[in-house]
């Protein structure tokens, strides 16, 4: 296994959670390929035609409580391709969030596991996206 670890912060210093440990290969049973590239970016090839939605787990890590902000895909449209953040809080609690272009601000009530994956949607044809995956705390 390659571990990843992105050291880049926000100009004002703040660091990312993202921590990303994984090998490169295929998005869930689709086309399309996920590789780590060593400056903490990420890039998909390939394309999706199956008719279901294809993941594949980026970093696993806690957030307190604060408010947060998901980024890192730039330029995608809706249901094409995501960075998806799912939360769990200690009370089974819930919730996904979704990025595809514009940053996305979360507020975390309780400490919480998060899961970061990238997410292809269905009938997905030729892509090449890069993505520098991060979440940045806020307060």
């Amino acid at each position: 296994m390659i571990q990843y670890s992105i050291a880049s912060s926000r100009t004002d210093g703040t660091p990312n959670r993202v921590v990303m440990n994984g090998k490169s290969g295929p998005v869930g049973y689709s086309y399309v390929r996920l590789q780590y590239l060593e400056d903490g970016w990420i890039r998909l090839t390939g394309e999706n035609l199956t008719d279901s939605d294809a993941w594949k787990l980026i970093s696993v890590f806690n957030l307190e409580p604060g408010t947060y902000t998901l980024t890192g895909m730039e330029g995608q449209e809706e249901k094409t391709v995501a960075l998806q953040l799912y939360l769990k809080d200690d009370q089974g609690y819930s919730r996904y969030f979704f990025q595809y272009d514009e940053d996305v601000q979360i507020v975390v009530e309780r400490e919480s596991n998060a899961t970061l994956h990238a997410r292809v949607y269905p009938q997905v044809k030729k892509m090449d996206v890069k993505a520098r995956p991060a979440v940045y705390r806020d307060e």
